[in-house]
């Protein structure tokens, strides 16, 4: 049976500057046999929420990543598209609400049932972080995740769509939050979260994802913190070896030490590390930042034998992480115990550009090489990635054209169409950079308008009129500047955003007229007759 690799993609990465800028566009499609869109939300009364439509969706001139993320397949047909719902932001009260009802359990099912259908997903994964933890329901929550996966199944089940649940590793934390035998029956794959075993958290420093346990683990829950304990305890406890999937971090953990000189593990720290300059999150570095770091930076590596994993360190800067060589043994240990497969957190966070020298994502090369037998790195390129077609509507097997620009940018400017459109033509701006400009001013000036409103106390037809004219004007003011005409930037694909561009330049006319209008009619209202 071919081993499975399971991709988390994380998409708020787009976000992030620089080389950690991460998009669809990114993701080479033949590096993973399945991977994981992350996240959607969970709402109490049992709906599937989004929880980033300016990203996810096309509607209101959104970006669309959704389907763009689908639209891989066109790329490589193999390939298995997921969304997952959760994550540790998300917590667990959403859950628990939604688990103990069974008409929110259904309505909960019936519900990613469509949007699968919808989107021409192959599967969905539920990352319930975690169920009898947090702000779950301590007694219930076991019980009551059994039936909800019960109904997701049912419901996808039949319609040939893939269920997996992203799952706590540890004996410490999984026998808390799950019954294994149970929920074993209705996921086809269960992802475990072999990572964060160790972290900022902990009084003392340790591994993230250590292979095996050490010396200095002295309780039986500390012997049970590492990689090989934590798959044992699911195969022991019922898991069938065929549906289980080992993670791998893709990142490290950094903690700031108490003692420069005290550097080995359980030595004591006060607090999280530095930050990334990409991730931007005290405690935590990508797999990217960490290799680019050892290359501008002195940093002292050590390899951990017992743990088969390495650290590294400079001065009281002290980092956890996984590189090729751990990578390597993890991917053998997969191999070895006959599991399904492998899982990443995440994606983005490899050195998907290849700036360390060596080549683009090494770390999921290494996963390939040995639990897929070789699979390496395609060259991805924006003409092979589909593209978005011009009718958003979504069929249950959507059909995906590809009509990628050939055009070089000539100059760094922008410039408007006959109709009064911008068009993008320059190499820092494309079409997504471009409304994420138009997305964010609107919000800004949006903040502005409230202060003045505030300030001044406008009513009736002026506030009325100033808020439509400010929220349709934006595109319009940033456009007059520039009268050049090029109809070839981005072909077809800018239809869409044109006709929104020209409903805002007429929204902005109209609702000025008004607001002339409103002039005259409130200096009526305050004369005293």
């Amino acid at each position: 049976m071919e081993k499975k690799l399971f991709c988390y993609y994380g998409t708020w990465a787009t976000y992030r500057p620089g080389n950690g800028k991460f998009g669809v566009e990114n993701i080479d499609p033949f590096l993973c046999t399945h991977i994981i869109y992350s996240f959607l939300g969970i709402s109490q009364d049992g709906s599937l929420k989004i929880l980033d439509e300016y990203l996810d969706l096309e509607e209101n001139w959104g970006r669309g990543n959704i389907k763009k993320f689908v639209n891989l397949k066109e790329v490589n047909p193999e390939l298995k598209v997921f969304v997952a719902v959760g994550g540790w932001n998300e917590g667990s009260a959403g859950f628990s609400s939604v688990a103990r009802d069974s008409s929110k359990r259904q309505k909960f099912a019936n519900q990613v049932l469509q949007f699968c259908l919808d989107y021409g997903l192959d599967g969905f994964d539920v990352d319930w972080e975690y169920p009898a933890q947090r702000d779950g329901d301590f007694s219930i929550d076991k019980a009551n995740f059994v039936l909800l996966l019960k109904e997701l199944h049912n419901k996808l089940s039949p319609k040939g769509i893939l269920l997996t649940i992203a799952v706590a590793a540890a004996e410490s934390s999984a026998s808390i939050s799950y019954d294994i035998p149970s929920i074993s029956r209705y996921v086809d794959f269960i992802l475990l979260m072999t990572y964060d075993l160790h972290g900022p958290w902990d009084d003392n420093v340790g591994l993230n994802a250590p292979l095996y346990e050490n010396d200095v683990d002295q309780t039986f829950a500390e012997k049970q913190l590492n990689v090989n304990a934590s798959v044992h305890f699911w195969v022991q406890s019922g898991a069938p070896k065929k549906k289980l999937i080992m993670g791998m971090p893709l990142y490290g953990r950094t903690f700031t030490l108490r003692d420069a000189t005290q550097t080995n593990i359980g030595s004591s720290h006060i607090g999280p590390g530095i930050a990334g300059v990409y991730t931007g999150e005290p405690g935590f570095l990508g797999y990217n930042e960490i290799c680019e770091k050892k290359m501008s930076d002195h940093w002292l590596r050590i390899w951990e034998t017992r743990q088969q994993a390495p650290y590294i360190v400079s001065g009281k800067n002290w980092i956890s992480y996984d590189d090729m060589e751990s990578i390597t043994l993890k991917s053998q240990f997969v191999k070895d115990l006959e599991l399904a497969g492998a899982m990443v957190w995440s994606i983005e966070t490899d050195d998907f550009h290849g700036i360390c020298g060596k080549g683009k994502y090494p770390l999921l090369n290494v996963i390939n090489s040995i639990v897929r037998d070789g699979i390496t790195a395609t060259t991805v390129s924006t003409t092979n990635s589909p593209a978005i077609t011009n009718s958003p509507a979504i069929t249950n097997s959507p059909t995906i054209t590809s009509a990628p620009s050939t055009s070089t940018p000539e100059s760094n400017e922008t410039a408007c169409d006959a109709d009064g459109a911008l068009i993008a033509k320059s190499e820092w701006l494309d079409k997504d950079e471009f409304l994420d400009i138009i997305y964010w001013s609107r919000q800004v000036l949006g903040i502005i308008l409230g202060i003045i409103w505030g300030t001044f106390y406008l009513k009736g037809f002026i506030a009325l009129a100033l808020f439509a004219a400010i929220n349709c004007g934006v595109v319009y003011v940033y456009c007059i500047n520039f009268q050049q005409i090029d109809e070839e930037s981005y072909g077809g694909a800018w239809e869409l955003v044109k006709e929104g561009f020209m409903t805002s330049f007429a929204g902005f006319l109209v609702t000025w007229i008004i607001f002339y209008t409103g002039l005259h009619f409130d200096s009526l209202e305050a004369k005293d007759y």
